[in-house]
């Protein structure tokens, strides 16, 4: 008897202690997920405190940059009252717009009055700040930095505003040529801004400065208590001693009382408490749990039966279910099979086809039985027919090879004739046998759509050479109009000798050499116009510098023509050498004739862009520099002009083809050398372009040595 009263005892005693343990627990989990939900309103706090900074910080440092107050003069003051005004205008949360002098007067003040009137400050109301605590602070700001004052109440000439209005200042310094001479300072009404954030909060939220004193609190009566008669804080609020809201020091949180938790606040460089106490109070929502938890243990026990006979249950229909779904899956993938668009192969470790879909039917000009259970070598003509063998051992032993790696080659049709095909093999195991999914697609259309772009392709380089040859042509047409007209003097001069009886032989013999001469020089130059445009077959060696100087030589009349310089400058490969001294330096193999027909169109673009540019603008950016550098490994040739730049808006298109700025232009010139470099001469094109100094560099990188296309 005893021993089964003290069994009684015991039970008892440990049904309590579970009892304990569990409210206990549940009183902990109500607390920590009452304090996670603050966090998480915290966190939206801070959100907001940051939104609200990276916005305004935007707003002044537009307004310090700008040209009406960085070089503010009094005769300017009603544009720099005009920018304030369209400010206020614009963001209504704005109480005051003031650029202040470095001795603290104001400069520029433009005021929202609390009935939304927007009024300009004359100069006698001005006020001088220079006492003022933010605006000793912000005089301390560096150049580009920002600051914001304490979260605080207005203050106007010495009085505080009543009715109480939050106030928020931001200050930035104003620089002009390195040199402060004041700071833009921007006064927010915070009352709506207050309201907005406790409008997205679920608990009652109050902030305490670090003296102890509210800034904001559900009770009118106790906001802003520093400046309530008499001022009271927060430890009177809560009962507490001063000193005890002084022990939070930096922690993480803390728990004021049973419902409130007080959390740091970083507002706008003020440190602050934010103080959440719960509609719901912690007590409430723990006896709330507390029966949850007794009628789920209670619910539980009387349905824990119920379970295990629907398992059961459950069980059996699943075993059916799992037969059904194998009869339905092999249906399934069948259907799945031959609904794709995809020719698809399946193998197995050996090689030998196990299924296949329609479309390798299609595609092969196999039927099913001519192919399942064949090597799927069948289709895969030599080379790769040996070869594939050894890929299948490859991947199997070392789990990789073929795994989605794509292949491109001929495959073998039933006819023997062969189709280009794409192959993708995918790798998988089941029950331990290993089987490879081939995924294949007909290239055929395809590849005609590339042998039709490539036509294309060389169709455009070849328009574009000969663009090319007809300014050339210009060029010597130029360059002859002088020999010409030095031939014509010349017959005349002889004529006249001859008429007068004044033809001497040694006049003759010197008037035929000068002709000679000419002629020779004409001779020249349309030999160097033939050579120029010589197609190579190969790659072959040749020198920057020569490939340059023929272009400078028969394209410089051209360019003197229309009052253009041409300045070649050579460097060493780290720039800045102007010799050229060392021609070895600057060998390379590549095909001459796109190098210049590449070169040639930078130019032509370069001396297009200083015609467009207004003839005093011109006189002064006339010059288009070509700079030569060489690495071991490459040539870097840089055609440069001073003819405005390229806007952002046009630089990111200016490779496309058919894409133009020029009233009669075709927008092809850049594509074409894009694709001469990148697909004939394994080279590089970019561009580098300053709006600002009106600069424009295209580069041109070519690798030393190329293989022959």
């Amino acid at each position: 008897m005893n021993t089964s009263l003290r069994h009684v005892w015991i039970g008892v005693f440990l049904s309590v202690l579970v009892l304990l343990v569990g409210a206990w627990a549940i009183y902990n989990d109500t607390r920590s997920r009452i304090l996670a939900l603050i966090m998480q309103q915290h966190a939206i706090t801070h959100f907001h405190i940051e939104d609200f900074e990276k916005k305004e910080k935007s707003l002044i440092k537009m307004l310090s940059e700008h040209p009406n107050v960085q070089y503010y003069e009094p005769t300017d003051r009603m544009d720099t009252e005009s920018l304030f005004y369209d400010v206020l205008k614009g963001h209504y949360e704005i109480m005051q717009v003031r650029l202040i002098d470095t001795f603290g007067n104001e400069l520029v003040r433009v005021d929202r009055l609390r009935d939304g009137t927007i009024k300009r400050i004359v100069k006698d109301e001005l006020q001088n700040k220079a006492n003022r605590y933010y605006f000793q602070e912000f005089m301390q700001l560096s150049e580009g930095s920002i600051g914001f004052s304490d979260f605080d109440l207005n203050i106007e000439h010495g009085k505080l505003d009543v009715p109480f209005n939050p106030t928020l200042r931001i200050g930035m310094p104003v620089y002009n040529n390195g040199m402060k001479t004041g700071i833009v300072v921007i006064n927010f009404y915070m009352q709506d801004w207050i309201e907005n954030l406790l409008h997205y909060t679920n608990n009652e939220l109050m902030l305490i400065d670090r003296d102890g004193y509210f800034l904001i609190h559900p009770d009118k009566k106790w906001e802003w208590s520093r400046y309530q008669r008499p001022s009271r804080k927060a430890a009177e609020y809560f009962g507490l001693s001063p000193f005890e809201l002084e022990s939070f020091g930096n922690t993480h949180y803390h728990w004021i009382n049973n419902d409130t938790v007080a959390v740091p606040l970083n507002m706008f460089g003020q440190k602050l408490w934010a103080l959440y106490h719960p509609h719901e109070p912690v007590l409430k929502l723990f006896f709330q749990k507390n029966l949850q938890f007794v009628l789920i243990v209670l619910t539980s026990l009387a349905l824990i039966v119920i379970p295990l006979i629907r398992m059961i249950r459950l069980y059996i229909r699943r075993i059916d279910e799992e037969k059904t779904k194998i009869k339905e899956g092999k249906i399934y993938l069948s259907t799945l099979l031959n609904s794709v668009f995809d020719a698809v192969i399946v193998i197995d470790q050996w090689g030998t086809i196990q299924r296949i879909n329609n479309q390798v039917c299609s595609l092969f000009g196999y039927k099913d039985d001519e192919l399942i259970g064949k090597n799927v070598n069948i289709i895969i003509p030599e080379p790769y027919h040996s070869l594939h063998d050894g890929f299948i051992r490859n991947d199997t032993s070392k789990k990789k090879g073929m795994e989605h790696e794509e292949r491109n080659f001929d495959a073998l049709k039933s006819d023997g004739t062969l189709i280009p095909i794409s192959l993708i093999v995918t790798h998988m195991r089941i029950n331990d046998k290993i089987f490879f999914i081939g995924s294949i697609r007909d290239l055929t259309h395809i590849r005609e759509l590339e042998r039709r772009e490539k036509s294309n392709e060389t169709m455009l380089i070849h328009q574009s050479k000969l663009a090319a040859m007809g300014e050339m042509l210009g060029t010597v047409a130029h360059q002859w109009r002088q020999p010409l007209n030095s031939i014509g003097l010349i017959i005349q001069d002889l004529v006249l000798a001859f008429e007068n009886d004044d033809l001497e032989k040694s006049y003759f013999k010197k008037s035929q050499n000068e002709i000679m001469g000419q002629l020779l020089h004409m001779s020249k130059t349309i030999d160097e116009f033939r050579s120029f445009f010589i197609q190579e077959e190969v790659a072959v060696e040749c020198n920057a510098i020569k490939l340059v100087s023929e272009i400078e030589e028969l394209y410089r009349p051209q360019l003197e023509a229309y009052n253009v310089r041409l300045q070649v400058r050579y460097g060493d490969g780290f720039g800045g050498v102007e010799s050229g001294e060392d021609q070895d330096a600057f060998r390379f193999k590549t095909y001459p004739s796109e190098v210049k027909q590449i070169l040639l169109n930078l130019i032509s673009n370069s001396k297009e862009a200083i015609e467009a540019l207004r003839p005093e603008d011109k006189r002064l950016r006339n010059t288009i520099t070509i700079t030569l550098n060489a690495s071991e490994t490459s040539i870097r040739i840089e055609v440069s002009d001073r003819a405005g730049g390229i806007g952002a808006e046009i630089a990111g298109r200016i490779f496309e083809p058919y894409y133009t700025t020029k009233e009669k232009g075709v927008g092809l010139g850049l594509y074409i050398c894009k694709i001469l470099c990148e697909r004939h001469l394994n080279a590089k094109l970019m561009f580098e372009t300053d709006t600002f100094n009106g600069i424009t560099k295209f580069i041109l990188i070519l690798p030393r040595t190329l293989q022959d296309q």
